[in-house]
C-alpha cells in the first residue's frame, strides 16, 4: 500500500506487528522531495522500498545520504531491495528507459549519494549524473548475510566525472548497459572500483559488467580476504568498453572471464584470466557521447547472446537494430529458417547508435 505526491513526498508504509515500514513507495518531483525520502530510510525500515524519480534534473548542495544503520538498526535484521528509478511522468504511473530523463548534478564540488546497506540489495536503474559520486556500503557483513543472495545492481545508467564506489563488502555486484566516465585527470585512477569480501566460510560473491562502457579510468576490483587461500570470486566481463590511457582493468584476488570486449591493458594479481574470447585491443573510436564511430572496430564485434540478455534500449535510446535476413529458406532446411516477413536481431554491442551506420551481420 502506497500514496504518491506529485510534486513534494510523501512516505506511507503498512506497519507489521513489530510497528516496522514494510513496502514503501515514494513519487519523487523535487531536489527537497529526494532529501527527504533518503532521510526517512533508516535501520527500522524492513520492507521494500522504491523511489520512483520523476523526469528533470535534481540539483546536490550537499551529500545525498540513506542508511539501514540508525539509531534501532539490527545487524541481523533482514530488509526489503532497495529501488532507485528514474524516468517517471510527473504521476509516476509511467517510466522510460531514455537516459538522461532524470539526471543528477552538483551545484558545487563532488557530492556523494551515498548508501549504506545492510542485509538487502539495491537497483540503481535509469539515471543519468554529472559530477557527483555514487559510494555504496554496507554495515556489518555476518555469515548469513552471504546466504540470502544479496546484489548491488547498476543499470542503464550514465555517470559522468564520477567516482564510483562499490564497498559492499557481502554483496555480488552486477552492472549493465551503463557508461562511467571518471572525473580524474590521472589515467592511474579509477572510474569504478568494486571490494567484495571473500572467506572460507561464507558464499563467494560475483562481479558481472555486462554491455558497459568505463571511460578515462580503471575498472578496479579489490577482494578483501583474512587469508590467501580465500576463494575467489567470479569476475564476468562481457560486450563492455574499456577506454583509458593508463590501467584499464585491475583485479586483485579473483579469476576472470571475459567475452567479447575491448581493452588493451588488464592487471590480475592473485587469480588468472582464465577465458579471454574474441578480446579487441584497437582503439575503439569513441565519440564525446561514448558511442563508437561508424568505422569502430566495436561495431558488430557483440554477442546478443549476453547474461540476463539485451537491454530493450541501447545508450543511444535506440531500440535493438533490425533488418530482413539476407538468406533463403531451401526445403531441407526450412524449420531452421526466419518465418517470412519476420526480421532478426543483428550481432551488435549494446551502446551502437541505429544510427552509427556500419555493415550489419545478421543471423
Amino acid at each position: 500500500m502506497s500514496i504518491r505526491s506529485r510534486l513534494l513526498f510523501t512516505l506511507i508504509g503498512v506497519s507489521g506487528a513489530d510497528g516496522a515500514l514494510a513496502d514503501t513507495e515514494a513519487c519523487i518531483g523535487s531536489t527537497t522531495a529526494l532529501y527527504q525520502a533518503f532521510a526517512a530510510v533508516n535501520g527500522g525500515t524492513t520492507g521494500t522500498v522504491l523511489f520512483k524519480l520523476q523526469a528533470g534534473t535534481y540539483t546536490l548542495g550537499s551529500d545525498l545520504t540513506l542508511g539501514y544503520r540508525a539509531e534501532d538498526g539490527d545487524p541481523n535484521r533482514s530488509h526489503g531491495t532497495l529501488t532507485i528509478r528514474g524516468g517517471y511522468n510527473s504521476d509516476c504511473t509511467a517510466q522510460s528507459a531514455t537516459l538522461g530523463a532524470t539526471t543528477f548534478v552538483a551545484s558545487s564540488g563532488n557530492p556523494d549519494i551515498s548508501i549504506e546497506l545492510n542485509n538487502n540489495s539495491l537497483l540503481f536503474e535509469s539515471v543519468s549524473s554529472q559530477n557527483v559520486d555514487l559510494v555504496v556500503s554496507n554495515w556489518i557483513c555476518y555469515t548469513h548475510h552471504f546466504e540470502e543472495g544479496n546484489q548491488v545492481t547498476i543499470r542503464n545508467a550514465r555517470l559522468q566525472n564520477t567516482r564510483v564506489v562499490l564497498d559492499s563488502n557481502c554483496h555480488s555486484t552486477a552492472i549493465r548497459n551503463s557508461m562511467i566516465t571518471s572525473r580524474s585527470d590521472n589515467p592511474n585512477d579509477f572510474a569504478i572500483i568494486v571490494s567484495p569480501y571473500a572467506a572460507a566460510d561464507v558464499s563467494t560473491p560475483s562481479i558481472t559488467m555486462v554491455g558497459s562502457t568505463i571511460r578515462s579510468g580503471a575498472l578496479r576490483i579489490v577482494v578483501q580476504t583474512e587469508t590467501a587461500d580465500a576463494p575467489k570470486p567470479l569476475v564476468k566481463l562481457q560486450n563492455s568498453v574499456f577506454e583509458n590511457d593508463g590501467a584499464e582493468v585491475s583485479v586483485d584476488h579473483a579469476d576472470v572471464y571475459a567475452i567479447r570486449n575491448r581493452y588493451d591493458s588488464m592487471a590480475i594479481t592473485n587469480g588468472q584470466l582464465r577465458q579471454n574470447e574474441s578480446n579487441l585491443g584497437a582503439a575503439p573510436q569513441l565519440g564525446a557521447n561514448g558511442l563508437p564511430a561508424t568505422t569502430s572496430p566495436l561495431v558488430n564485434a557483440g554477442s546478443r547472446f549476453v547474461d540476463g540478455g539485451l537491454p530493450v534500449l541501447d545508450l543511444a535510446a535506440n531500440a535493438p537494430h533490425r533488418r530482413r535476413p539476407r538468406h533463403r529458406c531451401v526445403r531441407d532446411q526450412r524449420q531452421q529458417c526466419p518465418v517470412p516477413g519476420r526480421y532478426d536481431h543483428c550481432l551488435v554491442r549494446s551502446g551502437v547508435s541505429r544510427a552509427s551506420g556500419g555493415q550489419r551481420q545478421c543471423v
